[in-house]
């Protein structure tokens, strides 16, 4: 019999925290009980990075996806997949994943999942009324935690700009803590503390920690207790220039020495009159390594970095002149009494927006404001 682990993680940010050794224990303790011989890890299926609520890993591109189009056209019989629990292979909508399992299953594949120790297989999941049932409340939860997350993300993100306590959502024990901090911004930390509760795990990333509070792990923490603040703009998304990463507490970006000076040899080759594929050429000789990963240096890949680069000079330039206040205009504050008062009457923050025209963003905003005034 062979067996294929698999790993899944939402975040880049997450495989260098708990959920690695998490999920590889598991899947080892189930492996012990069934007696079942495990590959080396390096052999292990991962889907490192991908989010499984939109489905990237079941994707042409995911290793998961790969490894279902195999399934289909060769077929997988004494082949079990094991991983952690459900929600490592798919948070989408019930319907889709069941529809999932039939298709692997009728391909012969077994599916073991190690949290409660269930088998599925192409007889058990159309005979065995309960573990139909059973995966059917897994993936709705599975996929209503994640939407209720990306919910709550959007409000967040609204909220954060000005600042925002952050509260445990529901009880549960710490079981990591990672302390964030630039490299060429000393002054600015962050604090990850990882969570786990009954339905999952919870991870809150702070700015400042709560007077009264420090996190360890191990601790136990009662729903609503204050962790601490988020007062700096966080970013949303990590895409810029090659040469350039987002700081582990996603606060700022921050230079790859190591980038920089391939980016610096660009810029002296180009200066010395080489032409792009010429410098490509050159990059290609020294072995140079890609900014994003490619096979090698193309002449238009050299050009398009000099070109995000004198860009950001410019641009980075003309705004330390410019006198002009950036960001959006502030709201009147007449406005800001009415959509007051709308929340006051107990109209939801849609249907204000709606009747105010203005964004579901801007009254979450007045809303935290109101309640922290409270």
């Amino acid at each position: 019999m062979r067996i294929v682990p698999y790993l899944r993680w939402s975040r880049e940010k997450q495989g260098s925290g708990s959920t690695i050794p998490r999920q590889t224990a598991t899947i080892r303790a189930y492996a012990d009980e069934k007696g079942w011989s495990l590959p080396p890890e390096a052999e292990w299926l991962r889907d490192e990075g991908v989010s499984g609520f939109k489905g990237h890993n079941m994707a042409p591109a995911g290793a998961l996806g790969q490894f279902t189009d195999r399934v289909c056209r060769e077929g997988a019989h004494d082949t079990v997949l094991l991983c952690e629990q459900l929600d490592r292979l798919s948070r989408k909508k019930p319907g889709e994943v069941l529809e999932w399992f039939f298709r692997v299953t009728n391909a012969g594949l077994t599916i073991a999942l190690a949290d409660n120790k269930m088998l599925v297989d192409q007889a058990s999941i159309r005979n065995q009324a309960d573990q139909l049932r059973a995966l059917l409340d897994d993936t709705e939860r599975a996929n209503t935690e994640s939407a209720r997350k990306s919910v709550l993300l959007r409000g967040a993100w609204a909220a954060i700009r000005d600042g925002m306590e952050v509260r445990s959502e529901r009880p549960g024990t710490i079981i990591a803590v990672d302390h964030l901090q630039s490299l060429s911004n000393p002054v600015d930390r962050g604090v990850d503390i990882t969570v786990k509760t009954k339905r999952g795990s919870d991870t809150y990333e702070l700015t400042m920690l709560a007077d009264d509070f420090t996190p360890t792990v191990g601790k136990f923490l009662e729903h609503d207790s204050l962790l601490g603040s988020v007062k700096r703009k966080v970013h949303v998304s990590a895409t810029c220039p090659g040469w350039l990463a987002l700081s582990q507490c996603r606060r700022f970006f921050e230079p790859v020495p190591e980038k920089v000076a391939v980016l610096e040899r660009i810029f002296t080759l180009y200066a010395e009159g080489k032409a792009k594929t010429a410098i490509a050429r050159i990059l290609n000789g020294e072995a140079t390594p890609t900014f994003r990963g490619g096979d090698g240096w193309q002449g238009s890949a050299v050009f398009a970095e000099l070109e995000r680069s004198i860009l950001r000079q410019r641009i980075m330039a003309g705004l330390a002149r410019s006198t002009k206040r950036s960001g959006r205009p502030p709201l009147d504050a007449e406005k800001v009494e009415r959509i007051k008062r709308s929340l006051t009457k107990g109209v939801s923050i849609n249907a204000t927006a709606k009747k105010l025209k203005v964004g579901v963003a801007t009254v979450h905003r007045v809303k935290q404001q109101m309640a922290l005034a409270a």
